[in-house]
């Protein structure tokens, strides 16, 4: 993919080792959040311990900085940045070092035996700073969703299945009720949620330099 003239003067710092002779890309520039410059190698990092933090398969760690899956990883540390850079600014969602150890013990362990992590030598201050920057971002993030939740009347529920009617067939709107109430409740949060965000990207001038190549 080539890149930008000015994508190249903003912002690709690259950090190179020789191997056999040739160069090698070991990490670039791949994003900012006001002074702080987010690496390829900190969103491999990140994607990782997230991987192993919250769900149940082995670390895939993608080398692969060009891929459009890779741009949205770089989206999601960014919007971490910023929920965390938010809770540090108003005090809030505060995490405990025991939470940071016990999430840290955790992520080394299921981690030992991968190569690619290996590879990235992580420091324990670094994952240390992933982990309380993501645990932080999380807790402040369910407890906006939390405070977003506003209550769906019948009346709402009834329009969404009177415009909606061919998807639920012949049954009666009861049979729908509960479920529509839920799923609307939901899409208010996710709608809040994404206003949210968009204003803290704004506010913390986050720009994702694989976006705008």
């Amino acid at each position: 993919m080539a890149l930008k003239r000015s994508a190249w003067i903003v912002l690709i710092v690259a950090v190179f080792f020789l191997e056999s002779g040739s160069a090698r890309i070991v990490s670039m520039a791949v994003g900012r959040v006001r002074e702080f410059v987010v690496t390829s190698r900190e969103v491999q990092l990140n994607d990782a311990l997230e991987q192993v933090l919250y769900s149940d398969k082995p670390a895939k760690i993608s080398k692969d900085f060009d891929s459009s899956s890779f741009s949205k990883k770089v989206t999601a540390v960014l919007l971490e940045w910023v929920v965390h850079l938010e809770a540090k600014n108003l005090q809030v969602a505060p995490i405990s070092a025991t939470e940071v150890t016990a999430a840290q013990a955790r992520a080394e362990k299921a981690l030992k035996g991968n190569s690619t992590w290996k590879a990235l030598q992580p420091t324990k201050r670094e994952i240390e700073g992933i982990i309380s920057r993501k645990l932080q971002a999380k807790k402040f993030i369910r407890f906006r969703a939390d405070s977003s939740v506003l209550p769906v009347s019948d009346q709402e529920a009834q329009r969404y299945f009177e415009q909606n009617r061919t998807r639920f067939g012949n049954m009666p709107f009861e049979n729908f009720r509960a479920n529509i109430k839920t799923f609307l409740a939901r899409e208010q949060v996710e709608s809040r949620l994404k206003d949210w965000f968009e204003v803290l990207q704004s506010k913390y001038q986050v720009r994702n330099f694989l976006a705008e190549l």
